[in-house]
């Protein structure tokens, strides 16, 4: 049986869900698209988008060809996240994902059964935001957007 939530409480629960750390799941309008699991790792300073970072099952060797991209990779581990399906997956720090918070909340409203899925381990985030601050592959406009320094 579906249940209808009244779109208030939706709007409250996806403000009350939503930070830094944050994991979502949803399709992505990827060729083909697919389900991914992605990580709120930023907020712009109008308010307007997030940025996220992929998690992945394996490093694409046909994406991160270089030790500096790989040294970009953040492992984590099934048994600190349960929807995981490996024993490790990785979350890629080497570009990030802009999206409207207008269309995760209208996606949200639409669908709130498992879109939110969890919050990265404080220990996890710190090294995903180390590794974003450091990196050279994010250009500076985008880390000044998102206030990482």
């Amino acid at each position: 049986m579906e249940i209808n939530l009244p779109p208030e409480f939706l709007k409250k629960a996806f403000k009350n869900e939503i930070e830094i750390g944050t994991i979502i799941h949803r399709k992505e309008d990827f060729i083909p698209p697919r389900d991914k699991f992605s990580v709120i790792i930023g907020f712009c300073s109008k308010g307007i988008s997030v940025a996220r970072v992929f998690i992945n099952k394996k490093v694409n060797l046909n994406v991160i060809r270089t030790k500096y991209l790989s040294e970009l990779q953040v492992y984590i581990l099934k048994n600190n996240y349960k929807f995981l399906k490996f024993e490790t997956s990785f979350i890629d720090c080497s570009k990030i994902n802009e999206i409207t918070i207008a269309e995760l909340e209208n996606e949200y409203s639409s669908n709130p059964k498992g879109f939110f899925i969890g919050k990265l381990k404080d220990s996890d985030k710190k090294k995903v935001l180390d590794n974003i601050i450091r990196t050279k592959t994010i250009k500076p406009i985008q880390k000044k957007t998102y206030g990482w320094k």
